[in-house]
């Protein structure tokens, strides 16, 4: 959690979450971390800016993460794509082979002599 003004505490929106939120707190945060630097406080920059490089490589992280997530996601949907396809293509082709059964069938019921002529 952050402090936010008047000692109000921010928490951390999940992932996928609002990246403008982030955005804003991060920049904020630099600017805050400068004016500190600037001012000679008692207050450790160096740390500061420790965590602003942890928050940058962080933030790398994620994206590198949400890129991957999609690539899988991409490649599950052509996956489920082809399975799709295969499925129609073997109903056609039990659909023919049903077909030419049933005229077989006919062709060979046509053939047959009647019970009444034998």
């Amino acid at each position: 959690m952050g402090s936010g003004p008047g000692g109000g505490h921010y928490r951390c929106r999940p992932l996928g979450g609002d990246n403008l939120f982030t955005a804003v707190r991060f920049s904020i945060a630099m600017d805050r971390v400068e004016k500190v630097k600037d001012s000679q406080s008692a207050v450790d920059a160096q740390a500061l800016l420790a965590q602003a490089s942890r928050v940058r490589d962080s933030l790398k992280r994620i994206a590198t993460m949400q890129r991957h997530a999609t690539l899988i996601r991409s490649s599950a949907d052509a996956v489920s794509d082809e399975a799709s396809n295969l499925r129609t293509e073997v109903c056609d082709a039990l659909r023919v082979v049903e077909e030419s059964l049933a005229t077989l069938r006919q062709a060979e019921a046509a053939c047959l002599p009647s019970p009444s002529t034998i």
